[in-house]
């Protein structure tokens, strides 16, 4: 018996893996489309962490360090937003519901953005999600936001949603049994499939 692609329990499992797999890449592009796939988990009253949260193991906790208001004149960088790792960092240590992780303050640029705020005008400019309904940031906090952007993967931007999917992949863990629920997809024969040629897509051969 077949999985069925729309069971949001697959849905849920495959997204994770694929946030996973972005987040071991150290390709800027990877980064900026993590905000996509975050959004589809955590973002609205469709996510699909609320349609598979029924079979969780225990209530979904989020830990993060959140900055102090006060601090945005030191602020340097998102790393240690995630609080799970032991570096210096400006905040407060919190846990909290995944409301909580969507309203918690990651980064500043001019104006401090909250998860849910980066989370959409990430996946908007960079994810072309352009139906979204985002308040338009200032102008400065917009250049702030695509000179963050520019500087690829070691950029604040980036680290940001590197940081904000390790806290919501460890919150998520009361679901990683999630997959033993699923019927197995019987094997399939293992299909070769020749390799892309290098270089532009879009190159024109010969």
């Amino acid at each position: 018996m077949l999985a069925a692609p729309t069971d949001p329990r697959w849905l849920f499992l495959k997204t994770c893996q694929d946030l996973v797999a972005k987040s071991r890449s150290g390709d800027a592009y990877d980064k900026l489309r993590m905000a996509g796939l975050l959004r589809q988990l955590l973002v609205g009253p469709h996510a699909l962490v609320h349609r598979v949260a029924q079979y969780a193991e225990e209530p979904l906790v989020f830990e993060f360090r959140e900055p102090r208001i006060d601090d945005a004149d030191r602020w340097e960088s998102p790393l240690g937003f995630d609080s799970s790792k032991k570096r210096m960092a400006l905040g407060v240590n919190r846990e909290g519901s995944l409301e909580d992780l969507l309203a918690a303050r990651v980064v500043y640029f001019g104006e401090w953005l909250s998860v849910g705020r980066l989370l959409d005008l990430t996946h908007h400019v960079f994810g072309g999600a352009y139906e979204l309904a985002i308040d338009k940031p200032a102008p400065e906090v917009a250049e702030a936001f695509a000179r963050a952007a520019s500087i690829g993967g070691a950029g604040p931007l980036c680290v940001a949603l590197q940081e904000i999917t390790q806290v919501a992949l460890r919150g998520l863990l009361p679901l990683s049994k999630l997959g033993d629920a699923l019927p197995k997809r019987e094997p399939a024969a293992r299909v070769e499939m020749p390799a892309p040629p290098p270089g532009c897509p879009f190159h024109k051969a010969g």
